[in-house]
């Protein structure tokens, strides 16, 4: 037995010893990518660039912000973080998209500093890189609109500790990416044909121009937003515009919310409507000119979601969760048919005013949702036909009436 123990022990060492010595185990890992073994030909690059776009996966989500706002309301507090900052329940433990923006800023740095050593035409490699700083530009600008200063990583890096920097001041982040948007556009296309490297879907020098024009108008840098703006008008772009109207298109009923002088202002306001809202529609999406860039969803996976507004928006019985309602806020900051500036009724207070029967029933419901109990303004309305002048509050309810 002793000398079986002992040929075991003599055989396990000799096995140890010998895998030691061999690298034929040795494997590179098969589940991640090397930098080593990396950018080695056009396909590396393109499937980099792609792991870039991730970013505006589920961009529908942005409607949010105008729930955490005066313009809509977020009923829902698991969705996301809008119904928390709507209420000011700010603190260190609220995750408003810090981390996973670094994470991409450090994907678009990657990037950048590696495409260049791939063995591809040297025009795809100027236009790779013009899509990566676009998008690098793109979320900085939401870094710095949703922190304020925030840490300029413009280079990739290895050690962690490489991004313990200080903040840099928000203006610069800004100016940043507007120099990135700047220098990169003229290596953009106008268009993409679509298929492998040349996808629909891409940064054109379009949406760059409107990504510029965002920011531009955001940091009230008004005279340049003009200037950006109309290289996006000049770009080719139109509005969805529906020709015909269907039975469907007009069963509807908004006469308590709006009047028409005629029939053709009625058949123009029903048109408006069934082109917004067909423009989203499959059967229109690639050929839409209203389209400057599109957040795509594929077709062939599990998980089909499509456009995450049609949820988020309407009601129950359409289809929808109700999860970002507008408010009266967002309704007021409209200009009328017009083109003039809505007048609130809280610079009307004590003056009389008359409307029409539609117009009184409209105002008495908006003023029940949207205005909250402690506000105590109140305004003279004459109702029409019945000499009477009827004051109510901003609640809709009923406070005083008098004969006139």
């Amino acid at each position: 037995m002793k000398k079986l123990i002992y040929i075991s022990c003599l055989t396990f060492a000799s096995f140890a010893i010998s895998s030691c010595k061999k690298s034929a185990i040795d494997f590179v890992p098969q589940d991640q990518a090397s930098n080593t073994t990396f950018w080695k030909s056009q396909k590396d690059a393109t499937l980099a660039l792609n792991g870039c776009y991730g970013y505006l996966n589920n961009a529908f989500n942005n409607a949010y912000d105008d729930g955490g706002s005066d313009n809509a309301y977020a009923q829902y507090p698991w969705e996301s973080n809008a119904t928390a900052i709507a209420a000011g329940n700010i603190n260190a433990t609220l995750d408003q998209g810090y981390g996973s923006r670094y994470t991409y800023i450090r994907r678009y740095n990657y990037f950048l500093d590696n495409v260049s050593k791939t063995p591809m035409g040297a025009d795809l490699i100027k236009r790779f890189i013009a899509e990566a700083r676009v998008l690098r530009a793109l979320t900085y600008f939401d870094l710095a609109r949703t922190f304020g200063s925030v840490p300029l990583l413009k280079v990739a890096y290895s050690d962690p500790h490489e991004t313990g920097v200080a903040p840099t001041p928000e203006a610069e982040v800004i100016n940043f990416a507007i120099a990135e948007i700047q220098s990169a556009v003229t290596d953009l296309p106008a268009t993409y044909p679509g298929g492998s490297t040349v996808e629909t879907g891409r940064i054109t020098s379009g949406a760059a121009w409107a990504i510029l024009t965002r920011i531009q108008l955001q940091y009230g840098k008004y005279a340049d937003a003009v200037t950006s703006a109309q290289k996006v008008m000049g770009a080719g772009y139109q509005l969805f515009r529906v020709g015909t109207l269907a039975p469907a298109d007009t069963q509807d009923d908004f006469s308590t919310f709006v009047s028409f002088a005629n029939d053709a202002e009625k058949q123009k306001f029903y048109k408006g409507l069934a082109s917004y809202e067909q423009q989203f529609w499959q059967i229109n999406e690639g050929t839409s000119k209203e389209n400057i860039l599109v957040s795509q969803n594929i077709t062939n996976s599990s998980y089909e979601y499509g456009n995450g507004l049609r949820t988020l928006f309407p009601p129950g019985n359409l289809g929808g969760w109700s999860s970002i309602t507008p408010t009266q806020e967002m309704v007021n900051a409209y200009w009328d048919k017009n083109g003039n500036p809505f007048t609130p009724l809280v610079q009307l207070q004590g003056q009389a005013i008359t409307i029409t029967e539609p117009q009184m029933q409209l105002m008495q419901m908006n003023l029940k949702t949207a205005i909250p109990d402690f506000m105590q303004a109140y305004c003279s309305l004459a109702h029409p036909g019945a000499g009477l002048i009827v004051v109510i509050n901003f609640r809709g309810e009923k406070v005083e009436e008098t004969t006139v």
